[in-house]
């Protein structure tokens, strides 16, 4: 079984969980190939799991929210700019990672929880799973209403295949 888990860009918490699951897969599924995707927690994840039938690729996955300077609030402007700019850039994203799972031969994505994971599986008609605590159109959502960008995220989560 060869397995793409992408892995949030936002925070470590996504990245801790990841790796126990991760852990987990490997001790039950030992001739499994996993492909781990994530760019900022990338050395910690690495370093944090065997190198055997597991490979770390840095790859920017997704973004979160920007804060105030010296702040706990967040920055709507330039978060709702980032937002819009990161899903401009999705069609790109979903091509290359579509490609990348059909050189690998992935039979499975797991997403923590990068939306467009869903929609790659979904194009590959491969089975996706969501795992998080949280989606990313539900804290969008509460910042921005129903913009399209938020939208398309939504979307994006409804081809999940599991949560």
């Amino acid at each position: 079984m060869n397995i793409c888990f992408y892995i949030s860009d936002y925070g470590y918490g996504h990245a801790s969980r990841s790796i126990a699951i991760l852990r987990k897969l490997l001790s039950e599924y030992k001739d499994a190939k996993i492909y781990v995707k994530n760019s900022r927690a990338f050395d910690y994840i690495r370093h944090s799991l065997p190198e055997e039938n597991i490979e770390v690729i840095k790859n920017k996955n997704d973004i979160g929210v920007i804060f105030r300077e010296n702040s706990i609030s967040v920055d709507r402007e330039q978060t709702r700019g980032m937002l819009i700019e990161w899903i401009k850039s999705w069609d790109e994203y979903i091509k290359t990672e579509k490609q990348f799972c059909e050189s690998r031969r992935i039979d499975l994505i797991l997403s923590d929880i990068t939306p467009q994971a869903f929609i790659v599986a979904n194009k590959l008609g491969i089975p996706g799973i969501a795992i998080s605590n949280f989606t990313w159109h539900y804290i969008f959502f509460n910042l921005f209403g129903n913009i399209s960008a938020v939208e398309q995220m939504k979307e994006a989560y409804k081809l999940a295949d599991l949560a």
